[in-house]
């Protein structure tokens, strides 16, 4: 199990944004919305670590639940990160102090993602469970060599040009490896693909072939591309798997051209000649099967 983070704050939209963070981190987040729910989840869950708000439903409720945490010997000695906007509504300025304000931080609102994880890192609850069972099991890693990768840039973005491009390539027997779509800041849309290199003259005539019909602006291509997935279990069992893969690239300073995602599958395409180097970081990150 990943070590398990406990944010408690009325902020809806927060609470996902530390969530986004924290799990691509390789983090468990749950969540309450109040203290007394975070009070209950905090005997029942025996989190790792809290992240609590001050304003909730009053002024100052994260302070009162820190000193309950505080008072109950199972649960008392978990850290408290104490993050809030106090200061800047009421003008106090608070400090950690274990008499009057018994958390081990206090940031105020907003906080930078790197000085978050900074903070938690160094706990040893949070260090020792990583070391311990940091590793997440999947089913197993696939890959894929031998690819190109290509983007159509600023094409129309109507419904109906990715499906006249793709159904033209299909008709044409290429097998497409990996695609997504988006729109991009002018509104137009870029698609992305991935073949076997072995079609690559035949994908350039196709295209040129339908310039009538995407309207793009150009184009850009890349050769000896590969793709790495890591498949297994039901992502909404374990939903970390997806940051905990992009982030163990990332750490390895291996980078990622593109990423689509099933319920139970992450797809990342990467250079050929990191394939090697991500492999060994992704085993380092995930437990295969037996």
């Amino acid at each position: 199990m990943s070590p398990k983070i406990l944010v408690i704050d009325d902020d809806i939209d927060l609470v996902e944004v530390l969530r986004i963070i924290l799990e691509s981190h390789g983090y468990e987040v749950i969540d309450a919305q109040d203290g007394d729910r975070g009070y209950l989840l905090t005997e029942r869950e025996k989190p790792d670590l809290i992240i609590l708000d001050v304003m909730m439903r009053t002024e100052d409720e994260g302070f009162y639940i820190a000193e309950k945490i505080r008072s109950q010997p199972d649960i008392a000695k978990i850290p408290i990160i104490m993050l809030t906007a106090v200061c800047q509504q009421t003008g106090y300025q608070y400090k950690k102090n274990d008499d009057i304000l018994p958390v081990d931080e206090f940031i105020e609102k907003p906080v930078m993602p790197d000085t978050l994880i900074k903070l938690i890192e160094p706990y040893p609850s949070i260090i020792a469970i990583d070391k311990m069972t940091g590793k997440v099991k999947i089913g197993g890693i696939l890959e894929t060599t031998d690819l190109i990768l290509v983007s159509i840039l600023s094409a129309p973005n109507h419904p109906g040009v990715a499906g006249k491009v793709l159904t033209k390539l299909g008709e044409n027997r290429i097998n497409i490896e990996f695609v997504t779509e988006n729109e991009n800041l002018e509104g137009t849309a870029d698609i992305t693909f991935c073949f076997k290199s072995e079609y690559k003259d035949r994908v350039k005539k196709l295209l040129a072939g339908i310039k009538g019909i995407a309207r793009a602006r150009g184009d850009k291509w890349y050769d000896n591309i590969a793709i790495l997935v890591v498949y297994g279990p039901h992502f909404r069992e374990k939903p970390t798997i997806s940051g905990k893969m992009c982030a163990q690239l990332g750490k390895h300073k291996i980078n990622i051209m593109g990423i689509s995602t099933s319920i139970s599958s992450i797809s990342c395409v990467i250079r050929e000649t990191d394939l090697a180097d991500a492999k060994k970081a992704l085993l380092e990150a995930f437990e295969m099967p037996d």
